[in-house]
């Protein structure tokens, strides 16, 4: 147990002192070792669970410099929605995939990259219908997400 503890407090400094832009560097790097060892079939789980490690460092990296810079006022717009914004996609997200699953049979990179395009297409409609209903409707909306957003003066 101690060898766990004593490798996570290094693991945990390797990190903190990390370079910024090694690990960029690194992760880009990896990012297109990934798509193309899965568009040719080779080594892709190993490939992936590399980028997953260096993935897992550089999300901390940007979290601690968002978390540390002037970004705090988009953070409370984004933190304000993001209940409705969950509550809000999963009807339609349902309809969306099933509808191109069962239309377009995506294979290769489409399939790859498509819950990337799922996920930027239902955040940006749950937002715009969020921006609409605060507009339009703020009493409704408090309603329905607990008065989690804040009316605009």
């Amino acid at each position: 147990a101690h060898i766990f503890l004593w490798g996570g407090v290094n693991c945990w400094k390797s990190i903190e002192n990390a370079n910024t832009r090694v690990i960029s560097l690194l992760w880009s790097v990896l990012l297109v070792a990934v798509v193309t060892a899965y568009s040719i079939k080779w080594h892709y789980e190993e490939v992936m669970l590399l980028f997953r490690i260096v993935h897992f460092v550089m999300v901390y990296k940007v979290v601690v410099w968002l978390s540390g810079s002037s970004m705090e006022r988009l953070f409370s717009t984004i933190a304000a929605a993001s209940f409705f914004i969950y509550v809000f996609h999963e009807p339609w997200m349902g309809y969306i995939v099933q509808l191109t699953i069962k239309e377009l049979h995506p294979t290769g990179l489409v399939a790859y990259f498509m819950p990337l395009l799922f996920a930027a297409v239902t955040m940006g409609y749950s937002y715009a219908a969020y921006a609409i209903l605060q507009h339009m409707a703020p009493a409704f909306l408090n309603v329905i997400t607990g008065a989690r957003a804040k009316r605009k003066r």
